[in-house]
């Protein structure tokens, strides 16, 4: 004891052999580890089969509703309003032959009234006429009865001179005679002829008459305005006793009938959509085909939310460079007589959803959460992971159309539905059934 006390450092010996001691007791009396098969290591992943289901493309677009046919009643004659419809006002719904406004018709009935003087001097005069080439006409048949009557005389005359029976001086105070009823007879025709000329102008000037008596019948009928259709006053610009100038601009009407609509689609969903029709290279976009697009327009407001059938007129002429969409004018057709409380009417400036769709074709596609940017899983045969590229061909609202970049994919494929970090190529998986046991 002496000695370990004078000398300390021999102490660590016995707490060295005692450490060794307790390693080695550790390491014998340490359980044996489970040894986990290799296959136990798979990633057990949902899958789904891939199937080709026919689909078709659906694409939104947003726009205004307008009417198609929109009525403006301009002035064609000038005058004070002397009658204005209480219904004309703007929001009325008026019905088709309804009076909305009446302009003095003095001025117009004066013009007729003096028209129909002219009208009545011309016939009279065309009749005056007539009755002068009636009578000048029987006039020019006596004249020509003397005439031949002198011609004869004349003949006589001429013999019995030649005869010596008659001296000369009798015969030339004859043939006197004879030219003297030639130039009558001449008159006679040439003043009968004038007559067909003159009948001509007379005509003319009473055909003038009667375009001037239309012309003011019309300009009469056209002071009173009335609804050519059923129509709703969207603007009024006119009172009465309020003098309209030609061409004002006195107040607009919608149809109700028929609305429009201009939907703002994108040029690569519209592009989408066209390609779903199955045009031929050489194709136009004829109203035949765009018939085949099924369309229809939403309106949401609040909790309100309305929709209608609609059918595509026809394509807009002009892109939209600002937002890169084309327009496509929709039409909706209404019965503004069935509108009832809780379905509202389309009217003008509504801001609407508008939906189309193309036509079905068989295609793959996969739920939104198996696309890993432009890729998609799939379970091969041998439970290996494989990454196949793909192509987004469009989205719908419920999945996303898909086509391999290189025909890598097929009905009965099995799509890994589960996003793996990381996703090596050849990895195992192991797929989940419904009740969550691996397969």
């Amino acid at each position: 004891m002496n000695f370990l006390k004078s000398n300390p450092k021999l102490l660590f010996i016995p707490a060295l052999m005692i450490g060794v001691i307790v390693l080695v007791l550790s390491i014998a009396l340490k359980p044996k580890l489970a040894i986990t098969a290799a296959g136990d290591n798979a990633r057990v992943v949902d899958v789904m089969p891939l199937q080709l289901t026919n689909i078709a493309p659906q694409v939104t677009g947003f726009g205004q509703i307008r009417p198609k046919q929109q009525w403006s009643a301009i002035a064609e004659v000038t005058g004070e309003i002397l009658y204005k419809s209480p219904k004309l006002a703007k929001g009325e719904h008026v019905f088709a032959g309804t009076e909305l406004l009446r302009i003095d018709p003095l001025k117009y009935e004066l013009a007729l009234a003096q028209a129909e003087a002219d009208l009545n001097s011309n016939q009279l005069q065309l009749a005056k006429l007539k009755q002068e080439q009636k009578n000048l006409a029987k006039n020019l048949e006596i004249e020509q009865s003397r005439l031949r009557l002198q011609q004869q005389e004349n003949k006589r005359l001429t013999k019995l001179t030649k005869q010596g029976m008659l001296p000369q001086s009798d015969l030339d105070t004859q043939r006197v005679q004879l030219l003297t009823q030639e130039k009558v007879v001449q008159e006679v025709s040439q003043q009968l002829a004038l007559f067909e000329t003159e009948k001509s102008v007379a005509l003319a000037k009473i055909n003038l008459s009667k375009a001037s008596v239309a012309e003011a019948n019309r300009a009469i009928a056209k002071t009173v305005i009335k609804a050519p259709r059923d129509i709703k006053i969207a603007q009024v610009d006119v009172e009465q006793d309020q003098v309209v100038n030609l061409n004002q601009v006195m107040l607009i009407g919608h149809a109700l009938e028929v609305m429009e609509v201009e939907a703002q689609i994108a040029i690569h969903d519209m592009h989408t959509l066209v390609s779903s029709l199955h045009l031929c290279s050489d194709c136009t976009m004829s109203p035949k085909l765009l018939n085949k697009i099924t369309a229809s327009i939403e309106l949401n407001s609040g909790e309100m939310k309305q929709t209608w059938p609609a059918r595509v007129s026809r394509i807009s002429e002009t892109i939209d460079l600002n937002q890169a969409t084309v327009g496509v004018i929709l039409e909706i057709t209404q019965d503004p007589s069935q509108i009832r409380p809780g379905r509202p009417p389309l009217l003008n400036g509504m801001f609407i959803t508008a939906s189309l769709i193309g036509q079905p074709s068989p295609q793959f596609s996969v739920p939104e959460k198996a696309l890993h940017t432009n890729r998609i899983y799939l379970m091969d045969s041998e439970n290996k992971l494989k990454i196949v590229p793909v192509t987004i061909l469009y989205r719908n609202q419920v999945a996303t159309v898909i086509q391999a970049k290189s025909g890598k994919i097929s009905a009965g494929d099995r799509l890994v539905l589960n996003d793996l970090l990381p996703a090596i190529e050849g990895m195992s998986l192991s797929a989940n059934d419904e009740k969550g046991n691996s397969l």
